[in-house]
């Protein structure tokens, strides 16, 4: 008996010994490339830049303590071959005021056993920032960086071009601004085998990591879109909708049904005067992003029918959990409100600017969603709703707006000049 047992024992052991370790899979790093618009309620200034992450594969979201207090990080993972450095970059296309050089030093958190991260200056990262944009260079090791570039601007040009020659008493005037992503995880080749091997990396455990070096992680990276890939997949003709024929935005819910992006009733009607809620306007996103990335449109139905497209939108970033109460969904969305979840589904930077709008007649310029509408207007997407252009900015919206804003969003053909009617 104990023959037969020492012999079990030692298959036992063969086997595990036998056992491979977890191997990464065959990630592709990507370059990750996003279109970035704002506009800073301090100052009114609006921006529009482009943000590029190479080597990047998938994002990580962690619940830490740094320096003490308890923080939710936000990291995106990159992987450098040998002898490469990583990099975070931002070129910036557009800016109302006046941006002065300024040298950078991003921070490394370091992991501490039981005590968790420290933030100190990464000694071998620099980085640079001016009029045209700025980068990070994080160096060839691996580590946990800030990847945040940094802004310093006045409204008026004071008549320096960097901002360590401002002398103290001009300081009051300079305002500031980040892009960039909010933390790097830098990996090798050697740093993603180790942490495979033992579950560790730098002390720490990196919560979700593991999923993504084996590709098993759940959310599918979405690193590029195009406006190329709206195209037509149902068939629209006059009598579709009961209540479409020749009307202003007959051409526009075709094309919002030509692309899947608005249907009608069950009873065949279009509706054009109703009402849109928050739920169907974060559909009518949520279909807008997963298109524009390449993919079909199509979502799993739950229960309530808009949950799964609410869920994609804040799992994709174009909402917070907490925008919209759960009673929110069922009242009106505001053309604000509209506009801002199309700025979210889609790149407006990617939009040719065919329009001069100087103002926007009842929307301020510090206002937080100006640069977004102001990109619509500039595109030809909105046209304002009177002869002086006025948004509205908190009306509802109704099924015919709705349908034009998304029709020239995604067809340049129907994108239209001011003065006609949106």
């Amino acid at each position: 008996m104990k023959s037969r047992i020492s012999a079990v024992l030692c298959a036992l052991l063969l086997l595990t010994a036998a056992a491979p370790a977890a191997q990464a899979a065959d990630l592709a790093a990507q370059t990750l490339t996003k279109g970035i618009l704002g506009t800073l309620n301090a100052s009114g200034a609006s921006y529009e830049a482009r943000m590029t992450l190479p080597g990047y594969l998938g994002q990580l979201e962690i619940d830490t303590t740094v320096d003490g207090e308890e923080e939710s990080l936000s990291v995106s993972v990159v992987r450098i071959a040998k002898g490469e450095s990583a990099s975070v970059s931002v070129a910036l296309s557009r800016f109302d005021g006046c941006i002065y050089q300024a040298g950078l030093t991003p921070d490394q958190l370091i992991y501490k056993q039981g005590v968790g991260f420290a933030r100190q200056e990464a000694k071998r990262a620099s980085g640079s920032s001016d009029k045209t944009g700025g980068s990070l260079d994080l160096g060839k090791l691996s580590g946990l960086y800030t990847g945040r570039i940094y802004f310093y601007y006045s409204m008026e040009d004071l008549g320096y071009k960097n901002i360590d020659v401002i002398p103290d008493e001009k300081w009051t005037e300079l305002f500031w601004f980040n892009l960039g992503v909010d933390y790097v995880l830098v990996l090798t080749e050697a740093d993603a085998a180790e942490f495979l091997e033992t579950g560790e990396l730098g002390g720490y455990t990196w919560p979700g990591l593991r999923r993504l070096l084996t590709g098993e992680s759940d959310l599918e990276i979405y690193t590029s879109g195009s406006f190329d890939n709206f195209r037509t997949v149902n068939t629209y003709e006059n009598g579709v909708f009961s209540d479409v024929s020749t009307q202003w935005y007959a051409p526009y819910a075709g094309r919002a049904y030509e692309v899947n992006l608005m249907k009608g009733n069950a009873d065949g009607t279009f509706y054009p005067q109703g009402q849109v809620t928050v739920a169907e306007a974060v559909t009518m996103a949520a279909r807008l992003h997963n298109i524009y990335y390449g993919r079909s449109g199509d979502f799993l139905q739950e229960s309530p029918w808009y949950s799964v497209y609410a869920g994609y939108a804040v799992e994709r970033g174009m909402i917070d959990s907490d925008t919209f109460d759960a009673d929110d969904y069922e009242r009106p969305v505001t053309r604000r409100e509209m506009a801002l979840l199309l700025s979210r589904a889609v790149d407006l930077t990617e939009l040719p600017r065919t329009i001069t709008v100087e103002s926007i007649p009842d929307l301020k310029k510090n206002d937080t969603d100006y640069a977004a509408v102001l990109a619509l207007y500039e595109s030809g997407v909105l046209t304002g709703s009177d002869d002086e252009g006025s948004f509205l900015p908190d009306q509802p919206l109704i099924r015919a707006e709705a349908c034009t804003m998304i029709a020239r969003l995604v067809t340049p053909e129907l994108r239209a000049a001011p003065q006609t009617q949106d």
